[in-house]
């Protein structure tokens, strides 16, 4: 077993939710998917519509603050300092900041989408559309709050097994990519490449080459 300190969970991710989903405060961890796994049973038994419950929730918080704004002033108990960004906004500086960060990753989603759907790369069309068939059998007999309850544990569970296990959990899965390469170098690589693809599109004659060539 791994001893030696692995950061989880991707970057991005602050501190304080790191801790909490490595259960590095068990009685805190504990206690935070307790409560969760309580309100998905109660959910569940009652068989309460979870996006009733959320506009039930958020109806309940829009009357406290409201009537925490009119009788505050009395009780010399201001309302609590929001964040700056729901008192001001973003800046021009920010969103535009929040973009240029955010355009690699659209550019590198949408050159992957392009190529699956152009069939460039067959093996993986067929990994997509086989997997996509299979979370469409799969949805089809989970609740949609099932399927947020299922994220939760696994959120809860995947980080602490992988810090506790890393050493073992990239082991296995070199060996599952080197199996893997060496059976489609060895056998799918030569069938997909009988498979006949798609021939790029010429461009089209210009009208100034066709003066030219009269």
């Amino acid at each position: 077993m791994s001893t030696t300190a692995k950061k989880v969970l991707p970057r991005g991710i602050d501190t304080a939710t790191e801790e909490l989903l490595s259960w590095k405060n068990p009685q805190k961890t504990g206690m935070m998917f307790g409560a969760i796994s309580a309100g998905f049973l109660a959910l569940h038994v009652y068989k309460y519509q979870m996006l009733s419950v959320i506009a039930m929730a958020m109806s309940v918080t829009v009357g406290a603050f409201l009537a925490w704004s009119l009788v505050g002033g009395f009780i010399h108990r201001p309302l609590p300092r929001f964040p700056r960004v729901l008192r001001e906004g973003i800046t021009e500086s920010e969103a535009r900041n929040m973009v240029e960060k955010s355009v690699p990753y659209v550019n590198m989603g949408l050159a992957y989408v392009h190529r699956i759907l152009s069939g460039k790369d067959a093996f993986m069309s067929v990994v997509i559309s086989c997997s996509l068939f299979f979370a469409s059998r799969v949805l089809a007999t989970v609740s949609l709050l099932g399927l947020v309850y299922a994220a939760v544990v696994l959120l809860f569970t995947l980080p602490k097994v992988y810090h506790m296990y890393s050493a073992e959990i990239d082991g296995a899965i070199n060996m599952f990519r080197q199996k893997a390469t060496f059976l489609y170098d060895a056998y799918l690589a030569k069938a997909l490449k009988m498979i006949p693809t798609a021939q790029q599109a010429t461009p089209a004659e210009s009208s100034t080459t066709v003066k030219k060539d009269e």
